[in-house]
């Protein structure tokens, strides 16, 4: 199993969010705004998940 899904499903989240947002990141070829790639991916999952709640 992947640390994003692991990671993710830890957190009290279903194993499709963490899916979501591996699509997600892999769609926009891990980086931000197009240019920056993504340093830190716990970061980045943990906003994911605190977006969800809202």
């Amino acid at each position: 199993m992947n640390k994003w899904l692991l990671t993710i499903s830890r957190k009290n989240r279903s194993s499709l969010e963490a899916k979501k947002f591996n699509n997600f990141c892999k769609s926009i070829g891990w980086k931000l705004n197009g240019k920056n790639p993504i340093t830190n991916w716990q970061a980045c999952a943990r906003g994911w998940m605190l977006r969800l709640t809202k």
